[in-house]
């Protein structure tokens, strides 16, 4: 899933050939410049038997930036000229957006075009620098954009590797590269690349091999870097046995639902495009490449899709208002944010399992004892008593109604709204029952705890001593330590003197008795909790979030309903780090 943009100085838009009154420029959108890539130098030939101009003479886009929701014009005509450059007549649309840009390219604001393209057959052709060159020699160009920045630096014209706005399933993906293995040859210099752009970088054994080893440890894109650098397969597999000795025990691992989207495709990724086109049949571009991702990771089909953690990682704004009209306005400055409950238990130090895909037994031991003994007389035997924390999938689920006019109008940024309360609603539910859930079809959280201390009496000053004496006793005084009550407890404690007269109140700057207290409507009603919050593990199963667009149960009032689910589970590895207090 990860993209690449190179940086070149380039120039590009003729302004002399700019004809105002129909609105049309000619422009060179390809040259045989090489391109490094992260396999090699890659050269796009320009025999008229090796390029296809048959998509870009056929009223092919005009994009801004590649962005296949931005059409800015149409291509009139492509060709490719003796001197081995691709030229086309391109025509801006009357629309805000076309108008913007044309004016833009009139004033040479605008000067830099890329071209989207997929490769049919590549051919090897030499080394230079250690770098294997490929010369494409079936290819395709799919559209031209008008960019900030390019990657050929003789005719101004950038390659871009973003998938193309056709949204034909048999066209090659041009995201993802990897290696096809076959046979070793020695008189036929000619690679075959597959319909899904599958390219050999070197046909030779030791790329062979190292391609092989990267598909079978999940590491192609490094199996690639050790190809084009020219090093040896047992290279290769002594980085595999130091990244294997780098690898994080299970307690560490984070993380594992994200795909490693770069800052460039979170921006590019779009919960509210993503919501409309399945609504509309199906998704389509990132969205797409990331909920298959996603589906290979985990072993299974989403109901509807999967959206990648990747994306919850963005800066997050405007998360909420009272009703959708206030959002389609253009003279309001932001949004009204609703008031909201905070989950707490991962902030106190909860430990996060992400991105499991079976069911988890984390052993636990308990301790032994050792015995005085007469001079010659036997031990007496200590037996150390082993259990587990067992963790296993279940669904916390929700759903929302969305107006499809509030997504086809909104100046403001419902895709952050949208996005942010759905992944709030989850965390939500999920914070609540890791302190008290159910457990019949939610996990059971720290007040259902196996061998959890108990006060009773109400929030009293001596309750609240007693309690850290409780945990003391059973060896818990240690760790992520903090008490967790509710607003009403807090309110109450702060008024609430120590002793007599003392003028010191249980609940004084967030603390109690030296430790970090927080106050949260998540906690079960006249209940406070003292203990040790790294006990508790958070675990998540599969991909990341599966959402599910229906667009037909509401249809006649113009709605859509998003549902939206996770697989999660919370162990408490010691019950006996935490008491809680009550009335």
């Amino acid at each position: 899933m990860e993209n690449e943009v190179r940086h070149f100085e380039a120039q590009m838009l003729d302004r002399s050939s700019v004809d105002e009154e129909q609105r049309t420029i000619e422009l060179a959108f390809s040259s045989e410049t090489p391109v490094e890539r992260h396999f090699g130098n890659e050269v796009l030939d320009h025999s008229p038997e090796s390029v296809d101009l048959i998509r870009l003479n056929d009223g092919a886009p005009l994009l801004l930036e590649h962005d296949r929701t931005q059409q800015i014009g149409v291509i009139e005509s492509a060709r490719v000229d003796d001197d081995k450059v691709g030229r086309a007549i391109v025509r801006f649309s009357q629309s805000t957006l076309g108008q913007e840009i044309f004016q833009d390219v009139k004033d040479g604001i605008r000067r830099l075009v890329s071209v989207g393209y997929t490769v049919g057959e590549f051919t090897k052709e030499k080394a230079e620098a250690g770098l294997e060159t490929l010369r494409a020699i079936n290819w395709e160009p799919l559209e031209i954009s008008v960019v900030a920045i390019p990657a050929d630096n003789s005719v101004g014209v950038g390659r871009s590797e973003t998938k193309p706005t056709d949204n034909n399933s048999e066209q090659p993906k041009i995201m993802e590269e990897k290696i096809e293995k076959r046979e070793e040859q020695t008189d036929q210099p000619k690679v075959e690349v597959a319909p899904e752009v599958r390219i050999e970088v070197r046909p030779d054994k030791r790329a062979n091999e190292i391609a092989e080893l990267g598909r079978k440890f999940d590491a192609s894109e490094r199996a690639i870097e050790f190809i084009s650098e020219g090093k040896s397969a047992d290279d290769f597999k002594t980085h595999l046995m130091e990244r294997a000795e780098k690898a994080q025990p299970i307690e560490a691992a984070q993380g594992d639902d994200e795909i490693g989207m770069s800052n460039r495709e979170r921006k590019q990724y779009s919960l509210t495009n993503a919501i409309m086109s399945s609504a509309n049949g199906g998704l389509t571009g990132i969205e797409l490449e990331a909920s298959r991702e996603l589906e290979k990771r985990y072993g299974k089909p989403a109901q509807g899709f999967y959206v990648p953690n990747d994306v919850f990682t963005r800066d997050l704004t405007a998360t909420g208002g009272d009703t959708g009209d206030a959002l389609v306005a253009t003279d309001k400055p932001s949004i009204i944010e609703a008031l909201k409950a905070q989950p707490v238990v991962q902030q106190l130090g909860a430990r996060m399992l992400s991105g499991l895909t079976s069911n988890v037994t984390i052993p636990k031991s308990g301790t032994g004892t050792a015995y005085w003994t007469a001079e010659n007389a036997a031990a007496t035997e200590s037996t150390q008593t082993v259990g587990s924390v067992a963790l296993s999938p279940k669904r916390v689920a929700a759903y929302s109604e969305l107006s499809k006019q509030l997504l086809a109008q909104s100046n403001f940024d419902v895709e952050s709204m949208v996005r942010d309360d759905l992944i709030y609603q989850l965390n939500l539910a999920f914070d609540k029952v890791a302190i008290d859930g159910g457990g019949t079809d939610e996990p059971s959280g720290v007040l259902d705890a196996s061998g959890l201390h108990g006060q009773t009496g109400g929030q009293t000053w001596q309750n609240m001593v007693d309690a850290e004496g409780d945990v003391l006793s059973t060896n818990a005084l240690a760790g992520s330590l903090a008490y967790v009550s509710t607003p009403a407890n807090m309110a109450a404690m702060k008024a609430t003197d120590k002793g007599t007269d003392t003028g010191q109140f249980i609940w004084a700057n967030n603390e109690i008795n030296g430790y970090p207290a927080v106050a949260t409507n998540q906690m079960t009603a006249a209940t406070t909790v003292f203990g040790d919050w790294s006990q508790v593990i958070l675990a998540e199963f599969g991909a990341g979030v599966d959402l599910v667009v229906d667009p037909y149960s509401l249809a006649l009032t113009g709605l859509l309903r998003v549902h939206v689910a996770r697989l999660v589970d919370v162990g408490v590895r010691h019950g006996a780090a935490f008491c809680k207090i009550t009335a």
